[in-house]
């Protein structure tokens, strides 16, 4: 048979027909959201197979079979049960895309670096505390997500100088290392849901980064050096301790998005009207008692954010804001 994608999802599959070997040029087989528990052995004269999608089954294990498929390029097992990954997922050597999200892996084994075609790696919502010492060979992995996991330090990923998408949020990371600035090309780092109190300086070294998330940590601060990410475009700090913020914040220069809401601060910077492009920012759950002294900020600030309840009762014409 000529048929190169073959598409079986959500339809309460608890097994697989054995006539599926038939189909000698299968490249794409999509079993996503059925109820498959096992994978059979015949699988493996699936040679051809490039792209298979196993998310939402009821997969109790990693299938052995997996292992001889080693045409794979994309293969993804997010929300199953799967309690481990195999040492010989190093045979998967042609891999660029492993979703392994939603299962309870608690561990990665150090295999993990011969995969040295991977491009993106999540593994969120498991029960991982480290990552071997391996994922360092992985030169090609742009999108790393492990989020949702037990996590007490940030995994050494400072070699990792390709990266682009980090997400580590929702673990208990306490603090960033000071190397963070050698993740020259990283363009989004999410690092909200943990417990970091304090940014190293480093953080300024991030000069490709776009989006920056630390909401729901327990910053009280900022250093000055966040105001050379000249690039930055959103950051959500919303739901930290915040008092202060500093007055580098005005070289944001990118900036077009600044997410405040339930802090501690009672003033904003002036030099936050230098950043031209800003055109939301929100402050709601402050106790704020001024706002910058400028008719406008950026291009098309949205004021209706900027209501909190110490404002509500507030003069904003003073501030040349119109009444709500």
């Amino acid at each position: 048979a000529s048929l190169r994608v073959l598409d079986m999802s959500s339809n309460e599959l608890t097994d697989i027909s054995p006539n599926v070997v038939r189909l000698l040029k299968l490249k794409d087989l999509h079993l996503a959201s059925n109820q498959i528990s096992a994978l059979p052995t015949f699988m493996h004269k699936l040679s051809s197979l490039r792209h298979l999608n196993l998310s939402f089954n009821a997969l109790c294990e990693f299938p052995p079979v997996l292992t001889s498929l080693t045409s794979l390029t994309y293969l993804d097992m997010e929300r199953n049960k799967v309690p481990d990954i195999p040492p010989e997922i190093s045979a998967l050597t042609a891999l660029a895309d492993l979703y392994v999200d939603g299962n309870r892996i608690s561990e990665i084994p150090r295999s993990i670096g011969q995969l040295t075609n991977l491009r993106k790696l999540h593994a969120s919502s498991n029960q991982l505390h480290e990552v071997p010492a391996e994922i360092l060979y992985l030169r090609k992995l742009k999108d790393l997500n492990l989020s949702e996991n037990e996590f007490e330090d940030l995994p050494a990923t400072e070699l990792l100088t390709n990266i682009r998408i980090l997400s580590i949020a929702r673990n208990r990371i306490r603090s960033l290392p000071a190397e963070i600035h050698t993740l020259s090309l990283l363009r989004t780092f999410d690092v909200s849901s943990n417990e970091i109190t304090a940014l190293p300086k480093s953080i300024g070294g991030l000069k490709s980064l776009r989006i920056l998330s630390l909401d729901n940590n327990y910053l009280d601060s900022l250093p000055d050096h966040v105001g050379y990410l000249s690039r930055l475009q959103v950051l959500e700090l919303q739901q930290n301790n915040l008092r202060l913020l500093p007055k580098t914040m005005g070289c944001l220069s990118s900036l077009k998005e600044l997410y405040l809401q339930d802090n501690l601060l009672d003033d904003i910077p002036d030099s936050i009207c230098c950043i031209t492009t800003f055109h939301t920012l929100n402050v709601t759950g402050n106790p704020l008692n001024s706002l910058p002294q400028t008719k406008r900020i950026g291009g098309s600030i949205l004021w209706e954010f900027l209501r909190s309840r110490r404002l509500h009762n507030m003069r904003l014409q003073q501030a040349g804001v119109p009444n709500a």
